[in-house]
């Protein structure tokens, strides 16, 4: 198990972060940061876990926050996680590809997390209309 799961804690990572990432089977995330906001748009199965009694979020995205908890995405108690985790390890392929976890997923990263294939020429678009502008 250990070989195919990646745990992102609380520290820097380097370079090698993103090979480790896509060759994981899962990644867990232990706080509600930018690794989700990468992994999820590129369907990199992700279990997030936060204590949502220490972290404060905007009311309009409590609900999307919900959805993610219902496909079992986000937990608030670690231990949750790890029993998911271990009751799943086997289907987690499953798990991920079920069509009401890929469209809550979907849903999510289309208000959040959106993919951009031309981010490098739209900044260069908006440098250039605040230049002549």
């Amino acid at each position: 198990v250990c070989r195919n799961l990646c745990v992102m804690e609380r520290r820097p990572w380097r370079r090698r972060a993103g090979m480790v990432i896509s060759n994981s089977r899962l990644v867990v995330c232990s706080y509600i940061g930018t690794t989700y906001l990468e992994t999820l748009p590129n369907k990199i199965p992700t279990i997030i876990y936060e204590d949502f009694k220490n972290t404060s979020f905007r009311d309009e995205a409590l609900d999307d926050l919900y959805q993610l908890k219902k496909v079992n995405i986000l937990f608030e108690d670690p231990k949750e996680a790890s029993v998911f985790i271990n009751n799943n390890w086997n289907e987690l392929k499953k798990w991920w590809l079920s069509e009401n976890t890929q469209k809550v997923i979907d849903n999510f990263c289309f208000k959040y997390a959106k993919k951009n294939v031309h981010i490098v020429d739209d900044i260069t678009n908006i440098i250039k209309n605040e230049i002549t502008n």
